[in-house]
């Protein structure tokens, strides 16, 4: 089950990194509330990433293991939105660290979580 994270996303945000983008619609329909944004569309899938990079501003195809944002241009975001694929962050040792790294001081990162009851096994091996 996936969430609305159009709906999720800070209103206000300036620059979303969305990991796990799948075909661009979340982050589409966050442009059309807040059309200023600069909205960062990562997806796994080649296709899927193509497909995004028609509806999104910046969208490439990138492995949960290499993650260099500051390669692509990407400094800060304000909200980073991490689902699907990308998910396997929370497993690896230091996993989150680039997306703690990423996110500006007042910033927000949101997980999409299929099954709440996964969280607390993830934070007590963490």
């Amino acid at each position: 089950m996936s969430f609305d994270i159009a709906g999720l996303l800070p209103p206000r945000a300036k620059c979303v990194a969305e990991l796990g983008c799948g075909r661009g619609e979340a982050g589409a329909a966050f442009l059309r509330m807040q059309p200023e944004a600069d909205y960062w569309g990562f997806a796994t899938d080649p296709g899927e990433a193509r497909e995004a990079a028609q509806r999104l501003p910046h969208a490439c195809c990138l492995q949960p293991g290499s993650l260099d944002f500051a390669a692509l241009g990407l400094y800060r975001a304000d909200a980073v939105a991490l689902r699907g694929p990308y998910l396997s962050l929370l497993r690896q040792e230091g996993g989150l660290r680039p997306l703690a790294d990423l996110l500006t001081e007042e910033g927000q990162l949101l997980v999409e979580m299929p099954n709440p009851a996964y969280l607390p096994g993830v934070l007590r091996d963490r």
